[in-house]
């Protein structure tokens, strides 16, 4: 069975057998086509009782997968419902890659998919700029600053460190060798 006929299956018949088949990869193309399938169930006027649990058991599978790629892939060319659907599972995982894309689509046109946006970005990093793309973007230049100086403070540690060692090192040997050298 292809994977189009799969996604198919899964969303036009509500097919667990072909949720449990997708669920059962990792592999990046299925995991792109169970967020595509996502966003067209949760767009789909008609709803069915396990509609929730299959969208549910995709979001875990993605986000136990770590799929950030593919997920901010969706965010940008897919349609709203997707958009959303990936929004969330990325403040679920919590990878902080995601929010230069996340920031993006508060300058889109869609006042829900803003709104989305900001909420999610909120519970992904732990700060509430609301829709201010701007302000968004300032914090996002000022957290990678400060990784980069993180980055270098910890490089200074190690060559302290290893400073304190070799010194360390040829103490020792000194007390070893005695005053009669």
């Amino acid at each position: 069975m292809t994977l189009g006929s799969l996604v198919s299956e899964l969303v036009d018949e509500r097919s667990l057998d072909a949720l449990e088949r997708l669920t059962g990869s990792r592999n990046e193309e299925v995991l792109e086509a169970l967020i595509e399938a996502a966003g067209r169930i949760l767009a789909d006027d008609r709803s069915e009782e396990v509609d929730d649990d299959i969208v549910e058991r995709i979001r875990d599978h993605l986000v136990d997968s770590r799929a950030v790629g593919p997920l901010t892939d969706a965010l940008s060319g897919s349609p709203p419902e997707a958009i959303e659907f990936a929004l969330g599972c990325l403040s679920e995982i919590g990878d902080l890659d995601a929010v230069p894309p996340m920031i993006a689509i508060l300058e889109g046109r869609d006042p829900q998919l803003r709104e989305a946006a900001a909420e999610h970005l909120a519970l992904l990093t732990k700060y509430d700029f609301g829709q201010d793309a701007k302000r968004w973007r300032e914090w996002q230049q000022r957290r990678i600053r400060g990784l980069a100086e993180q980055a270098e403070e910890d490089r200074e540690d190690e060559a302290r460190l290893l400073n304190l060692k070799l010194r360390g090192q040829n103490e020792d040997a000194d007390r070893r060798e005695g005053p009669y050298r």
